[in-house]
C-alpha cells in the first residue's frame, strides 16, 4: 500500500487532521528523541472518523504515562525497567489480526516467554515514582544548558521528562 507522512507542527506535534486517513496510522506516545508527547486522542479522533486504525508505539510512555486510546498499541518492556526482548501487542479487536501461527487459533506462533512477560508486568506493577525526580533534574540541566548558550529542542511543547534534546 502506498505509505503517507504525517504533518507535525512547530512544536514537534503531529497535526491531527494529517491523520485522517482510511489505513493503518501509526503514531508514536512520546517521540524518542525529544520527548514530545503527541495528541493521542485527537489523532484518535481523526483515524477514527477517516475509518482508519491506529497503531499507538508506546514503547517510551508505557509506564509513565496512561495508555492512549488506539486500536493497536505496542510496548516494550525494556523502556519501563522490565527485561530486554519483552513487549507486548495490545489489540482491540482481534479481527484486525491475521492469524498465521500454530496455536490459539493462529494468533500464537510458539511457546511465550512466560517469565519475561512475568517480570515486564512486575516492572509495570513498581511504578514510575522516579519520574517525578526525573523532572528536576531534567529542569535543573536545562537551565544550565541555557545558561551556557544551548538550545532545548520543542521546549514548549508537553514532553516526557526522563528525554531531553538539546
Amino acid at each position: 500500500g502506498d505509505a503517507a507522512r504525517l504533518a507535525v507542527d512547530g512544536r514537534g506535534q503531529v497535526v491531527p487532521a494529517s491523520c485522517a486517513l482510511a489505513g493503518l496510522v501509526a503514531v508514536q506516545q512520546v517521540n524518542n528523541e525529544t520527548g514530545v508527547i503527541q495528541p493521542l486522542a485527537a489523532v484518535a479522533q481523526a483515524v477514527r472518523d477517516a475509518g482508519g486504525v491506529l497503531l499507538a508505539d508506546a514503547a517510551q510512555g508505557a509506564g509513565k504515562l496512561p495508555l492512549p486510546e488506539a486500536d493497536l498499541i505496542a510496548i516494550s518492556a525494556h523502556k519501563f525497567g522490565g527485561p530486554i526482548g519483552v513487549g507486548a501487542l495490545l489489540v482491540r479487536d482481534w479481527a484486525l489480526l491475521h492469524p498465521t501461527g500454530g496455536q490459539e487459533r493462529g494468533y500464537r506462533a510458539g511457546t511465550e516467554n512466560l517469565p519475561g512477560a512475568l517480570a515486564m508486568a512486575a516492572a509495570l506493577e513498581a511504578g514510575n515514582a522516579w519520574l517525578a525526580d526525573v523532572q528536576g533534574l531534567r529542569d535543573r540541566l536545562e537551565t544550565a544548558l541555557l545558561e551556557s548558550g544551548a538550545e532545548v529542542i520543542a521546549a514548549d511543547a508537553p514532553r516526557l521528562p526522563a528525554i531531553g534534546a538539546y
